[in-house]
C-alpha cells in the first residue's frame, strides 16, 4: 500500500509505530510520514506499507519459522543424547553380564 493510499487511521498507526506525533489532518500526517521516509532513505512515492494485519502475519510467520528451527535443533540434540545414553547403557549391561558369567 502506498503513502497516498493510506487512510488517516493507517497513517496514525504508521506514525505511532515510529513513536511520532500522530495528531493532525490527513495531509499533515502524510507530510510527517513522508519526511520520516525520506530521512530513512526511502522513496515516499514508491515505499510500500504493510497493513497492521500484514505486519502481524509477517511477524507470526517469522516466529513460527524460528520455533520450527529451534524444535528441529532440539530434536537433533535429544536424539544424540539418547543415542549416547543407549551406548553407555549397553556397555554397562555388557560389563555386568561379563561379571556374572
Amino acid at each position: 500500500m502506498l503513502l497516498q493510499e493510506l487512510t488517516v487511521k493507517q497513517l496514525r498507526e504508521q506514525l505511532e509505530e515510529r513513536d511520532l506525533d500522530s495528531s493532525g489532518l490527513k495531509i499533515v500526517l502524510q507530510a510527517r510520514l513522508e519526511e520520516v521516509l525520506t530521512k530513512n532513505g526511502d522513496d515516499p512515492e514508491t515505499f510500500h506499507f504493510q497493513s497492521a494485519e500484514q505486519a502481524i502475519l509477517s511477524k507470526l510467520k517469522t516466529v513460527s519459522e524460528t520455533i520450527d528451527e529451534t524444535s528441529r535443533k532440539n530434536n537433533e540434540k535429544l536424539e544424540e543424547v539418547s543415542r549416547q545414553n543407549n551406548e553407555k547403557l549397553e556397555e554397562v549391561s555388557r560389563q555386568n553380564n561379563e561379571k556374572f558369567e
